[in-house]
């Protein structure tokens, strides 16, 4: 325990003075010590601090247990979101339809209150333009006409979720794949490069395109034209890149390891094989409700599953 320093305002004998005054300096040197060591700690700790924030910053890649809500709800709200106004009554209905999520999501009902009420607010904030609006006739027919697409959108949302919540039976989605132009298989050939320890999280990451549940999927940037409309659901470090050709039929684009929030490696992988996805496309639609078609992507997505299975761990 350090010493106390001494009272030297009540001391009149020089001597006593002299030996206080030599105690004190004796304690402040060590006080000086002593606190020179706790900085060099709290700076270590610091820096220890930030070794470990910026590892799991790295390592962690945003990575959350629990579902990131609004990317969740964003992932199927932003197609119906971003319609257009003079869109027909049977195309609008078809989108809702396609972007609702499946009944095998845990989050359905939140997501789609969510949306709901994001529609909602649309509404009110439309309502407000017009009251402010007296006077403008084409702001307020604009307006209405924007007013009356977002009840629409509330109404069909309402009647799609009464009639799948009425079905007992949940579709299950198809996959399709990517192939190369010798006719190799994009996702197989990506996983013989990644390590058997994520193997698990591949698997649990086609699985939810599978079912419709789409682990923490999130839709790339639409500014950026080479991934523009892609998704990709995402696991620790691992992604799987897809689109949707239509209600039921995804097409895998690519499996892919990311290293850290600001991978340069793989946002280049992402936009070259988006580029080779888009001009292979046409394709690809043309093709997909042939028998033929069907079998072979049948077999390649067990072949995929049997690699995750033999391969993991």
């Amino acid at each position: 325990m350090m010493e106390s320093f001494i009272d030297t305002n009540t001391i009149t004998d020089d001597e006593e003075l002299l030996k206080a005054l030599k105690h004190n300096n004796k304690v402040s040197s060590s006080m000086k010590q002593e606190i020179k060591e706790m900085e060099k700690l709290d700076e270590a700790n610091k820096k220890m601090s930030f070794k470990i924030e910026k590892q799991n910053f790295e390592e962690d890649d945003e990575y959350e247990e629990e579902q990131d809500e609004d990317s969740d709800y964003l992932y199927y709200y932003e197609p119906i979101k971003d319609v257009s106004e003079d869109i027909s009554i049977t195309e609008l209905e078809k989108i809702i339809k396609e972007n609702l999520p499946s009944k095998n999501n845990p989050n359905y009902f939140k997501i789609i209150s969510r949306m709901m009420a994001e529609i909602l607010k649309e509404i009110m904030e439309y309502e407000e333009i017009k009251s402010d609006s007296i006077g403008e006739k084409e702001i307020i027919e604009e307006t209405q006409k924007l007013i009356d697409l977002n009840k629409r959108k509330i109404n069909f949302i309402r009647s799609t979720k009464e009639k799948e919540t009425n079905e007992e039976e949940v579709k299950e989605n198809n996959l399709y794949f990517l192939k190369t132009t010798s006719g190799n298989i994009y996702c197989l050939n990506d996983l013989d490069k990644i390590k058997n320890e994520y193997y698990e999280s591949f698997e649990e990451l086609f699985k939810s395109i599978k079912d419709g549940t789409f682990k923490r999927a999130k839709r790339l940037n639409s500014n950026n034209l080479k991934t523009s409309s892609l998704s990709e659901v995402r696991g620790f470090k691992t992604r799987v890149l897809f689109d949707k050709l239509d209600e039921n039929n995804y097409i895998i684009i690519m499996c892919v390891v990311k290293k850290c929030n600001y991978d340069n490696g793989y946002k280049k992988s992402l936009e070259t094989r988006g580029l080779t996805y888009r001009a292979m496309k046409p394709k690809i639609l043309s093709q997909k409700n042939s028998e033929e078609s069907k079998t072979e992507n049948k077999d390649i997505e067990k072949k995929l599953f049997l690699k995750l299975e033999n391969r993991r761990g």
